[in-house]
């Protein structure tokens, strides 16, 4: 019995050690599950905080590309409506230089001039104006009122007056004083035959047309559409802001010369119209100094 004995005393401190550490192990495992939940806890937050964060960049993405896509078909749309605007100012300001207008009396310019602006749907008549500012004939009114559709205090004509570079003027948004409409000018030069400065022919953009056009291709009613000069006047807006029409506000130069340099699309920007901040797409309209 003394040698069986003294191999069981000999297994004790290995059976002891083996107990401890089964109890050890039963203890950390009891003591790691609450880590082990925290960490899977943790990895899910992360990998769910991802998804957003590159979901919301994939809508953003989707977002600029249907933004900058409105923005440019806009664009060429406004300038299309423009460039009809101009055939028929060029063709009527040929014929002036050549003599054919120069000595037509005031009503049979009144009349030639309502022929010419048949069909202009985005634009509300023509007119001409001496090289003093006073008005010679307009398609919508005769004889026109000397006082109220004098145009020598504006800037649009005193810049066409002086300057014989320029080709084309679109001024800023003006409410008429003949009869309350908002229109923006599209105007050019009249010259003699010699060059000498005669007076312009000038027509009136409509604002409406243009709003209503822009709320005909709105994505939805959440996305608003401006039409602003590249002096920072607000030409057309969808919706409306007729309180806004003609007022400076900050000029996008800066803003399309770091979208021209790769700033990425879209931009986020305060509006300067109603203070809200939103994705912003900016297109120049092409030949023409719009925005």
């Amino acid at each position: 019995m003394a040698p069986d004995k003294f191999e069981d005393d000999e297994d004790a401190p290995v059976k002891r050690l083996s107990a401890i550490a089964a109890f050890a192990s039963r203890q950390w495992t009891a003591r790691s599950v609450p880590w082990i939940g925290a960490i899977l806890i943790a990895v899910v937050v992360i990998l769910a905080a991802t998804d957003i964060v590159r979901g919301y960049r994939v809508a953003v993405a989707e977002t600029g590309r249907e933004l900058e896509t409105q923005a440019r078909i806009i664009a060429e749309q406004t300038a299309r409506s423009v460039q009809a605007v101009d055939v028929v100012l060029r063709y009527i300001s040929d014929q002036f230089k050549n003599g054919a207008l120069g000595r037509a009396g005031g009503e049979e310019l009144h009349n030639y001039l309502r022929e010419q602006a048949i069909g202009l749907v985005q634009a509300d008549g023509l007119a001409v104006h001496n090289a003093d500012g006073t008005p010679r004939a307009i398609s919508w009114i005769h004889p026109p009122p000397e006082t109220t559709a004098n145009v020598a205090a504006l800037p649009a004509f005193q810049a066409v007056r002086d300057d014989p570079k320029i080709d084309l003027l679109v001024g800023p948004a003006l409410q008429s004083r003949v009869d309350g409409q908002w229109f923006f000018p599209i105007g050019r030069r009249l010259e003699t035959a010699s060059s000498k400065f005669a007076g312009t022919i000038a027509a009136r953009g409509r604002i409406d047309y243009f709003q209503q056009f822009y709320r005909d291709v709105q994505l939805d009613k959440a996305t608003k559409v401006t039409l602003m000069h590249r002096d920072g006047t607000l030409l057309a807006r969808v919706p409306p802001a007729e309180s806004a029409l003609g007022k400076h506000f900050p000029p996008r130069g800066e803003l399309l010369a770091a979208r021209a340099a790769g700033a990425p699309a879209p931009m986020r920007m305060v509006s300067p119209v109603d203070s809200v901040e939103r994705f912003v797409a900016l297109t120049a309209v092409p030949d023409y100094p719009m925005i």
